[in-house]
C-alpha cells in the first residue's frame, strides 16, 4: 500500500464512522504537505469512486459510456460548468477513469489538484462514501 492509499484508507474510513475531527486533521496534514502528495491522495479517491460506481451498477457492455447529471443541495439540476473548476475537474477525472479515458484523466486530475486541491479531495471523498451506501 502506498502512502497516498493509506491517507485514503484513513479518510474513507474516518468518514464513514462519523469521524469527522479524524477527517479534518487528515485534511489540514495534507493541505500543509507537499502538492504531489495531495494530487496522489485525489487520484486515489477518483480510482476508488470509479471502482464504487462499478460496484454499484455491475458489469456494462463495453460500449458504455458514463456521464453525470450534477445537482445542487436541494437536489435541483446544476450546470456542470457553473461547478467550482476543482469539483468540476474532480467530476470530469471520475468519469474519464469510467469511460478508460487516460489522457482525459491525467488532463482533469491535474487541473483538479491546481492550488490546494482540496476541493477536490473532499468531493471525491464524499461521493465515494456515499456511493457505497
Amino acid at each position: 500500500m502506498t502512502p497516498a492509499q493509506a491517507v485514503t484508507d484513513d479518510l474513507v474510513t474516518a468518514t464513514r464512522g462519523g469521524d469527522f475531527g479524524e477527517v479534518a486533521h487528515l485534511l489540514s496534514e495534507l493541505a500543509a504537505g507537499a502538492g504531489s502528495r495531495r494530487a496522489s491522495v485525489l487520484r486515489d479517491l477518483v480510482h476508488r469512486c470509479a471502482a464504487t460506481v462499478c460496484d454499484r451498477f455491475g458489469p456494462q457492455p463495453e460500449e458504455v459510456v458514463f456521464t453525470a447529471v450534477a445537482v445542487d443541495e436541494t437536489a435541483l439540476p446544476a450546470d456542470v460548468d457553473e461547478l467550482e473548476p476543482g469539483v468540476r475537474a474532480a467530476l470530469r477525472a471520475v468519469l474519464a477513469e469510467l469511460n478508460g479515458d487516460l489522457p482525459g484523466l491525467n488532463c482533469q486530475l491535474e487541473l483538479a489538484a491546481r492550488g490546494s486541491g482540496l476541493a477536490a479531495i473532499v468531493h471525491c471523498l464524499l461521493w465515494t462514501v456515499e456511493l457505497a451506501g
